[in-house]
Order: structure tokens, then sequence, then C-alpha cells
């Protein structure tokens, strides 16, 4: 395996936005360097000083995520400093020199993974915990919308108050959402229906097989426990998404009286993709005082989905 082919490899989550967090480029990429030695990998990066640290990990197609981490710990400060945490992270901040004024250069380690027959490009071997096939129907002459819970398996995504997890609170909004509005004869379709480990591309591709007419990404927001002030809805969404994102974000804010934190552009993987309209909600804190305890209930997380469910339907004129 060569460093070209591992950086091919290498995607960012869902919810990472290049333009905010501020990676500039992939520096080198080290490889073991005698046969037989730990697969480990080192990857690194030229970000600016107020950069937020990173961690990589292994997906389940065998690609490489790199993703802040959770919660976002901006380099340089206590905690941070070289020190290796069990998701892999190992950034040390001016251990390889500035690049340039205002950057710096970050080594992050990949732990060792799985043997060579089942990384980047290899036709063998495939995750115990990956998503069943998916059988698509037929698209032309109706509506479609593929609902994409964020997360899922072994991400469970945000982790806020009381281990309130985003992963549970995604997928259960998600079938709240498609059941209304298939009730509204609208056929739906869920990226996944069930906790198991699911990368980003094969959310796209089903979205494009299915010639889907709208995507919609839901997801929970976070940030410091020692934040319980931070509350809120946001909607992001980029290119074609604006209107159905305006439409949707709309519909909650009314719907569910949730603070209002606007509507925004992001280069989220799932929205540049695609080549319907898309959008990602941030549908609350898990990590927020009023949210965490709206979203943990069952009859608030009914309400979402209702409101979400009139976003999609004004947006499609049903």
């Amino acid at each position: 395996m060569t460093a070209a082919r591992l950086q091919g490899a290498i995607r960012f989550p869902a919810k990472v936005d290049l333009d905010r967090l501020g990676i500039q480029s992939i520096s080198a990429i080290t490889l073991p360097d005698k046969a037989g030695a730990p697969a480990t990998t080192r990857i690194t990066l030229n970000v600016p000083t107020s950069a937020v640290d990173w961690q990589a990990s292994r997906g389940s197609d065998s690609g490489i995520i790199l993703s802040p981490t959770s919660p976002p710990v901006a380099l340089g400060s206590a905690g941070s400093s070289g020190s290796s945490s069990s998701s892999g992270s190992a950034s040390q901040p001016g251990a390889s020199g500035a690049s340039a004024a205002g950057s710096q250069l970050i080594t992050v380690i990949l732990p060792p993974g799985p043997p060579p027959s089942t990384l980047p490009g290899s036709s063998s071997g495939s995750s115990s915990g990956s998503a069943p096939p998916v059988n698509l129907p037929p698209t032309k002459g109706r509506l479609l919308v593929v609902i994409d819970p964020g997360h899922g398996g072994p991400d469970p995504g945000a982790v806020g108050r009381g281990g309130l997890r985003e992963t549970d609170v995604n997928l259960d909004i998600a079938k709240k959402l498609s059941q209304q509005l298939e009730a509204a004869g609208i056929q739906t379709m869920l990226t996944r229906t069930g906790e198991y480990d699911f990368d980003l591309q094969p959310r796209v591709d089903i979205a494009e097989r299915a010639n889907a007419s709208v995507f919609v990404s839901i997801h929970a927001n976070a940030i410091s426990l020692d934040r319980p002030e931070m509350n809120g809805v946001e909607t992001y969404y980029y290119s074609s998404g604006k209107q159905l994102a305006d439409t949707i974000h709309r519909n909650i804010i009314r719907g569910t009286r949730s603070i209002d934190r606007g509507v925004r552009t992001a280069r989220f993987y799932v929205l540049t993709q695609t080549s319907m309209p898309a959008v990602l909600l941030e549908t609350g804190f898990v990590t927020g005082a009023q949210d965490a305890a709206n979203l943990a209930n069952p009859t608030f997380r009914s309400q979402m989905a209702t409101a979400i469910a009139q976003g999609i339907r004004e947006y499609l004129g049903r």
C-alpha cells in the first residue's frame, strides 16, 4: 500500500466543515519502515496555529477517517500536547515545525489496522458490522425522500447529558419522520435502520442510485458539558439546498419552539456529494440543558419529526 493510495482513501465525517476547521493540506503520510512492522501510519497535516486537534480512525470500508477530537480542543491547550487518546489521536503541536507564518504541521497517528487484504483497493474482506444490502425501489413517477440518520454502530456520534447518544436520537427521529411522510403518500428510504457502522459514501450512493427527490441528514449537536446554556437548532445546506433548508428550518422553529441558531452553508460531505437538494439538520445540543431534556423525550422527538415532515411536504408541494 503506497502513501498515494492511502491519501486517496482519506475522507472526513459528514459534520466536518473544512473551511471552518482549517486543514490546509495533507503534508505527508509515513508508512511502517520495515516489513512485518505494526501497521501504524502517521499522517502529517498542515493546519493554522488556531486549529482544533485531530484524530484518525478506520472506516468500515477500510478507508481512513480524519475527524476533530470531540469536544474540539484547540491545539496547544492543556491536555493536547502530544498525548495519545484511545481513538488514535496523537497531535503534537509544533513537533514537525512551522510550515508557514500562522500555520503549523501536526502528526496524527492511525493505529494498527486489518491485514493488507482489507485495505482500499482489495477485492476481499468486509466489515462484519457493515450495513446490509439495500434493495432500491423503482423511482419513476413519484417523490422519494432519502433520510440519513447520522452515525451508527461503533460510532455513537456526540454523547451528551445523562449519556444521551446522538445516534439514538438521530435514528428515532428518522424513523418517525419516515412514518409521517409515508402516511402522507411520500415514499421514503432510510440510509440505515439499525445500529451498524455505515460510512459516508454509501449514504450518498443510496440517494444517487435511487434518484431521490431530496436528501435529509439528521444529526444532533454538541459542545463541552460545561456549556449547558448552549442550545438550539441549526440547518446546513450546500448549493441547491437553500430553499429546502429554509423551509424545513422555519417549520422546526415554529413546531418545536426550539432556539433558532440559523440556516448556514457548509461543505459537509453528504451535502457536496449529492446531486439533489440536500440538508443536514442539527436538531439540538445533546450537551445543552434544555435540548438534552427535549431530545431524550420521545414526545419531543415526535414533534421534531412532525415539523421536519411539514417542511419537506411544503417544499415538495404535498
